[in-house]
């Protein structure tokens, strides 16, 4: 239908338009290439449409428009690479030191990277860090033209190349960090909240950090873990991941190098054994989140007393999010109790005793519930937690909580912004789970007993990440 379409307001003379359309990455077309190629040189016969495609130079794409006027992407960007390498490098002071010592050689070195190039700056970025981190090794220059030369032209098969690089011992660490990110990014598409900084991550990935400890630890101390973690993400990252820094992430934004790197990482989860790597070390990118949220929500506690509440309740909402995402992963459900425990406990100690109530006037609802914890978990699809927590009480006590919690979860936010710029976090929680939250509650509030949820093994979640 719509390539009839296409074809018919090629065609049509009705209304006197002039139409040029610019069509990116043929070769990246899923569908009939055939088909396609057909389709734009049927069209392209009409005077009022002018074409510009653009796509890898396969055959199937070069010999239809072989007498087309044509450009080269790597013609027209070749000063520009060039510039961007000799900047980058000349920048370098490791660099400048071989210069200094083997010029001719330092002068391939830049040449063969723009001419490898073929006008992709990606590639070239990709490359100069890979080259950069030889230096740091003190590679020689015979060495980083060795390592140059190894390196793939595909900007895919280069991601797989550095991957393979990465030592057996940090292996574990890298598929830990990738699986962190990838959820990370999964979630922030359907929550304003979800995101890692370097502190986070440092609370995510390292299993031996205590509770206790961390409200020992100095701002400075905690500034050196971080410096440390940039370090090793650059070292153990294989170029897929990089940290930005903005006036909204002060500690670092750690998010994908770039778009391509990505999809790599998705369009090869299995092959790359990213989940397999981990397995033995029981690992949960949801546990580790929630743990390094609660570490967080501790450390503005300690730290910023005064200016506390803003980031309580984003990492308070956040550790809910990563909560309520593993809700129906059985073997985590324990771990995940424990942490929304110690969360609840350490906010009602350190900061309010009636921190949920604090929270449910941010949602526009009313005060006077309580300042139970389980009305913030019901609020935030919990269930898993709500069924554990009301396994044994009585059924008269079941039924008078749940018709509570049943009430509260039903009543509408009278003043859903307030002021305070949540009404999105609050909106984006799941309409679904929302429906089984209350199916739940209508279920004990009816006399039925707390059970437990069904299990659903860890690769069934995983492939929910696209």
């Amino acid at each position: 239908m719509l390539i009839a379409a296409l074809k018919r307001f090629a065609e049509q003379r009705e209304i006197p338009l002039k139409t040029c359309l610019l069509i990116d990455g043929l070769d990246e077309f899923a569908g009939d290439h055939e088909e396609i190629l057909s389709l734009f040189k049927e069209i392209a016969h009409s005077e009022n449409v002018k074409i510009c495609l653009s796509s890898r130079p396969w055959p199937i794409f070069r010999e239809p428009f072989k007498l087309c006027p044509t450009l080269r992407l790597q013609d027209l960007t070749f000063p520009d690479i060039d510039k961007f390498v000799r900047e980058k490098l000349q920048q370098n002071e490791l660099f400048n030191k071989i210069k200094a010592e083997e010029p001719k050689d330092a002068e391939a070195l830049m040449e063969e990277i723009v001419s490898k190039a073929n006008g992709v700056f990606l590639w070239v970025r990709i490359v100069i860090r890979s080259l950069s981190e030889g230096m740091v090794n003190r590679d020689s220059i015979h060495e980083l033209l060795a390592r140059l030369r190894e390196l793939p032209t595909e900007i895919e098969l280069l991601y797989e190349h550095l991957l393979g690089l990465i030592k057996s011992v940090y292996l574990q660490w890298t598929c830990k960090v990738v699986q962190i990110v990838q959820l990370v990014y999964r979630l922030s598409e359907c929550h304003p909240s979800p995101s890692i900084g370097l502190r986070g991550l440092y609370f995510a990935i390292n299993d031996n950090i205590d509770f206790d400890k961390v409200l020992k630890l100095s701002p400075d101390s905690l500034a050196r873990k971080c410096e440390d973690t940039e370090i090793h993400l650059a070292a153990r990252g294989a170029g897929l991941l990089e940290v930005g820094y903005s006036q909204y992430h002060d500690r670092g934004s750690i998010g994908w190098f770039h778009r391509t790197a990505r999809d790599f990482v998705e369009q090869n989860w299995d092959k790359l054994n990213i989940v397999t790597k981990t397995s033995n070390a029981a690992f949960s990118p949801n546990m580790a989140m929630m743990k390094s949220n609660i570490l967080e929500l501790m450390c503005e506690v300690t730290f910023h007393p005064k200016t506390a509440k803003e980031p309580i309740f984003t990492l308070a909402m956040t550790c809910a999010i990563f909560a309520s995402d593993a809700d129906g992963v059985t073997e985590t459900h324990q771990t995940q109790h424990d942490l929304l425990d110690r969360m609840d406990s350490f906010l009602a100690t350190h900061w309010s005793e009636e921190w949920t109530n604090i929270f449910l006037l941010c949602w526009g609802l009313e005060k006077g519930l309580g300042p139970s914890f389980l009305y913030f978990a019901a609020r935030c699809n919990l269930t898993s937690y709500v069924t554990a927590k009301l396994s044994n009480a009585t059924p008269e006590h079941i039924k008078s909580i749940t018709k509570a919690l049943l009430d509260f979860k039903s009543e509408p936010s009278a003043s859903r912004d307030n002021g305070k710029g949540h009404d999105d976090v609050d909106e984006s929680l799941s309409e679904t789970r929302d429906a089984h939250m209350i199916a739940l509650l209508r279920r004990l509030a009816a006399g039925s007993q707390p059970k437990s949820q069904s299990k659903v093994t860890q690769s069934r979640k995983r492939k929910r990440k696209t």
